[in-house]
């Protein structure tokens, strides 16, 4: 689901960044070279995915340990391990 999304996403942006450095150039507005707008977009990704991963792994770790709260009250058999390791995960 994710990977999907990523991908739609990113071509979105790729194609939005096509169009608007056609539409620069075509009324003349300088717009320094394409590669200054690829790596502009690439660095728009990467600080996407900085701040965009590991907040999803705390959200995730975040709703494991409820359910693990969950399951506990109704008798149901939790790994201590493992809750240890969400813990760990929703801590940083």
């Amino acid at each position: 689901m994710y990977l999907n999304f990523f991908i739609s996403s990113i071509v979105r942006i790729i194609v939005a960044v096509l169009v608007a450095f056609g539409i620069l150039q075509w009324f003349h507005i300088a717009a320094r070279n394409f590669f200054d707008w690829v790596i502009g977009g690439a660095s728009f990704w990467w600080l996407l995915g900085i701040v965009t991963v590991p907040l999803n792994v705390h959200l995730q770790a975040k709703e494991v340990l409820a359910e693990a709260a969950e399951s506990i009250e109704k008798n149901i058999s939790v790994d201590e391990k493992q809750i240890k390791y969400v813990g760990i995960l929703a801590k940083r």
